[in-house]
């Protein structure tokens, strides 16, 4: 009731960056230096227009609202003020609202946690993965030393190519982190890989070990970590500044290079390279069943999957791909007899495709095959170029089977089950991405489509388990 009170007519909700500060539960909400000293200024004029008595002053339910992010200046007079209908309207669908939002704030474990070592994980667990798969347990063996496992890959996952990339790539990203939040409290981290380490695929433990730092440091791009997420939904058109595609360029110019294509010609060829991927994956089994296992259909954020929300398609288009997905032979139906596959290209490819700043492609500098650990190095570089876009204020897309199908055409892997029309429109996709890269197909790592934030709010995204559920038992516990 303060809260609605307070704001009658609010004009802050559409730039609220991060929900999990709405604790409903515990009455706490955010707020700003800024909007302190404004309401501070406020109350001085007030209190002197009273001990002066000049000026007059309007005493609740009158009110005055002035937001200085937007510009906007507004006041009006609530008769029989909370007691009124329509403001008890409107704090029933206020409290339904924010405490929607207020679930993000319950992310944080109830419990304290009990040791650095755990604070320090419940800071990396936010890192990003594929499908907010998480693929990590936790070992903790003592004050300096964590042991990481990576699970075996799901030979079935398509997505999963090359032994698994995109999961190595997310645990280096993972491990960047673990790296950031441990040296705010002082440590520094170093991990390493079995010395007979094949990858394969197999199973994988990673040994972190810390020490000791003379100092603490601070890295900015950790109070990041946790607002980063994926924005599939269209963005602006604003040109990226010079200053902050070098801010970029800069996390990851030490093993990247980065083409941009940001002109509207270059944006329609990226997304149309997006969208034939996107056809391919809609059409094939093994993928469908990994959507049906990722797409969380329940309302709100999804703590082990991808809302359907958060996909990038309006509400009537996710009521019929709900139903689609019931049964593979829906879904195939759908694709061959209805044009299934259009409207996801449309709203998931095309429209945000060119609806953005521009897409990017990050290419290793000096070519060449390379092992795991320089995967897991790549993964460190990148989540450091998404922290920095975030820190920005830009959001962004991965387009990673683009790349998937492209690799699959440019080794000769026969992904489709011998089927020839889906393996030639992946061998037509490699062709035209080698063609838009400059005939560096085989040195691309990740790409993407970035930007400034469009109109379209994304209140539902993907969080993560809870840190007891990523810790792995020791044995000897």
């Amino acid at each position: 009731k303060f809260l609605i009170g307070l704001t009658p007519r609010p004009a802050h909700r559409g730039y609220l960056v991060d929900p999990s500060y709405v604790d409903m539960k515990n009455r706490k909400v955010p707020s700003t230096p800024i909007g302190i000293q404004l309401c501070t200024g406020l109350i001085v004029t007030e209190v002197l227009k009273v001990l002066l008595e000049r000026g007059g002053v309007k005493a609740a339910p009158h009110y005055q609202l002035y937001d200085a992010y937007r510009g906007i200046l507004r006041k009006g007079y609530i008769p029989f003020g909370n007691g009124n209908p329509l403001q008890r309207l409107k704090y029933f669908f206020g409290r339904m609202l924010y405490a929607k939002m207020s679930e993000t704030a319950t992310q944080k474990e109830d419990a304290p946690l009990s040791s650095v070592m755990e604070q320090i994980i419940d800071q990396a667990r936010w890192a990003p993965s594929g499908d907010n798969t998480q693929p990590w347990q936790f070992e903790i063996k003592s004050e300096r030393k964590i042991i990481v496992h990576i699970p075996e890959i799901e030979q079935d996952n398509l997505y999963e190519f090359d032994h698994g990339r995109p999961t190595y790539l997310a645990v280096g990203m993972m491990l960047e982190t673990l790296r950031m939040a441990a040296a705010s409290h002082g440590l520094a981290l170093r991990w390493a890989l079995p010395k007979d380490v094949v990858w394969d695929g197999r199973a994988q433990e990673i040994t972190v070990n810390l020490r000791k730092l003379k100092k603490t440091v601070s890295d900015d791009l950790l109070d990041y970590v946790p607002l980063r997420s994926v924005n599939r939904f269209s963005y602006q058109t604003k040109a990226l500044p010079d200053r902050a595609k070098k801010l970029l360029s800069d996390e990851i110019d030490e093993l990247f290079d980065i083409q941009w294509f940001e002109s509207p010609v270059q944006r329609r060829r990226f997304s149309r390279l997006n969208a034939a991927a996107t056809d391919i994956r809609l059409c094939l089994e093994k993928c469908f069943k990994v959507h049906k296992k990722i797409i969380d259909w329940t309302a709100g954020n999804s703590r082990e999957g991808v809302p359907a929300g958060a996909v990038g398609m309006d509400k009537v288009s996710l009521l019929l791909m709900k139903q689609a997905m019931k049964s593979w032979s829906r879904m195939d139906f759908m694709n061959k007899y209805l044009g299934g596959t259009l409207l996801a290209q449309l709203q998931m490819d095309i429209l945000p495709g060119h609806k953005c700043a521009g897409h990017f492609a990050l290419l290793w500098k000096d070519g060449g095959k390379k092992d795991l650990a320089h995967i897991m190095q790549a993964g460190e570089k990148l989540q450091r170029f998404w922290l920095q876009a975030t820190k920005q204020g830009l959001v962004m897309q991965p387009s990673m089977a683009t790349i998937c199908f492209s690799y699959y055409a440019e080794q000769g892997i026969d992904f489709s089950g011998g089927n020839l029309a889906l393996a030639n429109k992946a061998t037509r996709l490699g062709n035209d991405f080698d063609a838009l890269l400059g005939g560096r197909l085989s040195d691309v790592v990740f790409s993407g489509r970035i930007g400034y934030p469009g109109k379209v709010k994304t209140p539902e995204r993907s969080i993560r388990k809870k840190l007891l559920a990523l810790l792995s038992p020791s044995p000897s516990s």
